[in-house]
């Protein structure tokens, strides 16, 4: 049974307690996986082993256990496990699609900085399940240690849904949801919109992720210093490789995603080709230009290229200030 999942999680040193930050990162794009390579069990769903070895019931260890085993999210089934032996076994004898393994003093770990690596996972090498199940854990853990409200709001060339800052599980789950099913009504795409729209509707000062692929044709740089101004702003941009050259295949039929409309390009024309490299590459700079004439922190991310490398970056810079 085939399973598609799009969500991201990133653990990041200053922001793992900060629900905004990495439900953010739940809409950046991700590769659509078919699970249907799962050994499922009979209900359908996923099976993952779990075992904490922190010997206090009220631990954080023991409590994300407890609300993994109690999760129901229709394609992973969390069962417990003993001891760290048994969930290896479990793996390898492929009655569980991998295994999780919950250490003592998670919570001082987390605190201390330590957090990378802290739980331990099992799995197989031919399965694509830990990937995505961990990006469960992790966003379970969060919603454990976090009070933050957290809103949305998605934007074309218009605003197509708000969704108010709010406080626990049952909101979280429902940003995601819409994170995963929302379908914008308008194809094109408007920032400054989005922008003015985040400065009249939330009052106070906050954290704020600005996810786009920032091709826009519209000025919003007003926007972006005044948004900046009175939130903490970061931008974060995701592009294709693809997008930043022409490909030489000859003479081609483009068509225009957001407008619909199309073009005959001559791709085999090295002025062609040279002169949308230049464009790529100018816009690239405007773009950074703006970024820091506007004081508003960001990250340029490849569809293809390691996410956590380009964010760790971004925060250490930050962090140095």
């Amino acid at each position: 049974m085939k399973k598609v999942i799009l969500w991201f999680f990133l653990c990041c040193k200053r922001y793992l307690k900060r629900i905004p930050f990495l439900l953010l990162l739940a809409a950046l794009p991700l590769t659509a996986l078919a699970a249907s390579r799962m050994e499922n069990g009979k209900d359908g769903t996923v099976r993952i082993a779990v075992c904490c070895l922190d010997p206090e019931p009220a631990s954080l260890g023991n409590r994300l256990k407890e609300n993994l085993l109690a999760r129901d999210t229709g394609l992973f089934s969390f069962y417990p496990c003993e001891n760290e032996q048994q969930v290896r076994d479990h793996v390898a004898a492929r009655k569980a699609e991998c295994g999780y393994l919950i250490p003592e003093n998670l919570e001082q770990k987390i605190n201390s900085g330590r957090f990378k690596r802290s739980i331990t996972v099992f799995s197989a090498p031919s399965t694509v399940t830990a990937s995505l199940s961990t990006e469960v854990v992790f966003s379970e853990l969060a919603a454990i240690q976090n009070k933050d409200k957290v809103g949305v709001v998605f934007f074309s060339d218009k605003v197509e849904k708000y969704i108010p800052p709010q406080k626990g599980r049952k909101h979280i789950l429902l940003i995601i949801r819409e994170l995963l099913d929302f379908k914008p009504e308008s194809h094109g795409t408007d920032i400054g919109v989005a922008l003015k729209f985040m400065i009249g509707a939330v009052k106070k000062r906050t954290t704020a992720f600005l996810l786009s692929d920032f091709i826009d044709n519209h000025d919003y740089t007003q926007a972006l210093s005044i948004c900046s101004n009175k939130h903490d702003l970061t931008a974060l941009q995701v592009y294709d490789k693809r997008d930043t050259t022409l490909p030489r295949v000859g003479l081609v039929k483009l068509r225009d995603a957001e407008t619909g409309g199309t073009k005959w390009v001559n791709t085999s024309s090295k002025k062609v080709r040279s002169a949308y490299e230049r464009w790529w590459y100018g816009h690239q700079q405007t773009l950074t230009d703006a970024f820091v004439k506007s004081k508003v922190d960001y990250a340029t991310i490849a569809t293809d290229e390691d996410y956590v490398k380009a964010l760790m970056g971004m925060f250490k810079k930050r962090g140095h200030r």
